[in-house]
């Protein structure tokens, strides 16, 4: 299924469904898990740059082809706070366990602003 407004703004290989007036985008078309070449790549590049927030839905992935996307973007972050996935030191799995009474991060904040890039 193909939109008018994905094409309006330039995409030719992935499809953009916005989620709202204002910010966020569901992108179909893609299977992060065979790769994405370099044209598609900067497609969903440019769909963040202009929702902001992008989600693919029904994803299968592997840790080493998570990692490989991630590294897509630039230098991945460890994060320092969680622990990381056994055998994957570059992931960290956020989750509340179900004897935590709060939520992590539950107000508003930003992570990683403070950090260099």
């Amino acid at each position: 299924m193909t939109n008018l407004f994905t094409h309006d703004l330039g995409y030719r290989h992935i499809e953009i469904h916005p989620l709202s007036g204002a910010v966020g985008a569901e992108i179909h078309g893609v299977d992060i898990a065979n790769g994405l070449s370099t044209v598609v790549f900067e497609e969903v590049q440019h769909a963040f740059s202009d929702f902001g927030v992008i989600f693919f839905r029904d994803q299968d992935l592997t840790p080493e082809q998570h990692i490989d996307f991630a590294r897509r973007w630039g230098k991945i972050n460890v994060n320092r706070f969680f622990k990381p996935v056994p055998s994957y030191p570059l992931i960290a799995e956020v989750r509340k366990e179900p004897d935590q009474t709060s939520n992590i991060g539950g107000r508003w904040h930003s992570d990683h602003s403070y950090d260099q890039i």
